[in-house]
């Protein structure tokens, strides 16, 4: 089954997101694009903080 790229895209923003803390700043750094494009695809996506973040080792 393929996935659609707006669920890879959307995927890999809450991973990034995660990541940096929620940060904006780092997360947009991590993933190559500007603040806001960033502001712009959480919106697009509806990605919302809901507290959950994975810390990695």
């Amino acid at each position: 089954e393929i996935i659609p790229l707006k669920e890879i895209k959307k995927e890999a923003i809450i991973e990034a997101l995660n990541v940096a803390n929620w940060n904006i700043k780092k997360t947009a750094e991590l993933l190559g694009i500007g603040r806001r494009s960033l502001h712009r695809y959480i919106k697009d996506y509806n990605i919302v903080n809901n507290g959950t973040i994975t810390i990695n080792p």
